[in-house]
């Protein structure tokens, strides 16, 4: 077994193989073309915004919701995909949307997302400061 694929499983154990956003069990099985119930590296605090690469930045959510997530704040993201998971219908076809309804479900998650005020900027401060540093005291989860 690999590293990045032993550092994966321990992650999805340590999250009992749920998606952080949608909360729904995810599967191992990458053979299966566009799982989106397939567990993905996903970072807290982005690379692009000096996010580290490692386990205190990472967490496990399925290629569906890593996808739709795009540079969204994972605070604001996670609230509207609990929020449109309400809904009884989407919740029985999370994982089996079309292309088409992908572009739709983003377009709406990113204006929801833009309309949500901005509450986590200072740890986002304090990340961005701390980035060079071993910051083992901040608790990221």
């Amino acid at each position: 077994m690999t590293g990045p694929l032993r550092r994966k499983i321990r992650l999805c154990e340590r999250q009992n193989w749920r998606c952080c956003y949608c909360k729904f069990r995810m599967e191992l099985v990458p053979s299966i073309k566009n799982n989106l119930n397939y567990p993905t590296f996903e970072h807290i605090i982005p690379n692009s915004e000096y996010g580290l690469k490692d386990n205190r930045n990472n967490v496990i959510a399925c290629l569906l919701c890593n996808r739709l997530r795009g540079v969204v704040d994972c605070f604001k993201f996670e609230e509207v995909i609990q929020q449109l998971l309400q809904d009884t219908e989407l919740r029985k076809v999370w994982h089996q949307i079309s292309s088409e309804q992908f572009g739709i479900l983003r377009k709406e998650i990113e204006a929801r997302c833009a309309t949500m005020p901005e509450v986590h900027r200072g740890l986002r401060g304090i990340y961005k400061r701390y980035a060079r540093r071993s910051i083992s005291h901040l608790d990221l989860k």
